[in-house]
């Protein structure tokens, strides 16, 4: 059981997902995890075949590792992606009805101090907000301007806590 309130994986077989909440996580964030850990099962393989055609012509494997967070391109790109959707993005707010966090200055101050992977994820996704409501309104299919915004927000955020880019 976590002790982080809810995690979750989609990587113990096709088509399967895990999901460890702990006793005291509110269900809607379950709820919000079983989704996002769904849309990794469901549609992975696509996502995979996008985010690789856009690296084979952007690469920024670089600035990620300048973070130190053992992560790549595409496993950034990957989980950027489906949080912008949801638990943290505009899906969340609109089936869920989870407000949207705002981070304020205590978090941003936070963010500067800690390499932690679900904060970096949940700002970056709190700055793709719009342009994710943008495109599920409007029914638009992810594209090459959508993965240039997730790299652009990567790139804000690392100038904003390191000073460089």
């Amino acid at each position: 059981i976590s002790t982080q309130g809810v995690g979750g994986g989609a990587n113990i077989g096709e088509g399967k997902i895990t999901v460890e909440p702990s006793k005291e996580v509110a269900k809607e964030r379950v709820f919000c995890v079983i989704w996002h850990e769904t849309i990794h099962a469901l549609f992975q393989e696509r996502i995979d075949l996008l985010i690789k055609e856009y690296l084979r012509k952007n690469k920024f494997e670089k600035e990620i590792k300048d973070i130190g967070l053992g992560r790549n391109a595409r496993n950034l790109i990957n989980e950027v992606l489906v949080s912008s959707l949801i638990p943290e993005g505009y899906l969340a707010k609109k089936f869920f009805k989870k407000s949207i966090y705002k981070p304020d200055k205590v978090f941003q101050e936070k963010l500067k101090r800690d390499k932690n992977f679900g904060l970096i994820r949940a700002y970056l996704s709190w700055k793709l907000y719009s342009k994710t409501k943008h495109y599920i309104d409007n029914n638009k299919q992810l594209d090459r301007d959508y993965f240039k915004a997730i790299r652009k927000v990567y790139l804000d955020y690392l100038k904003k806590v390191s000073g460089r880019y």
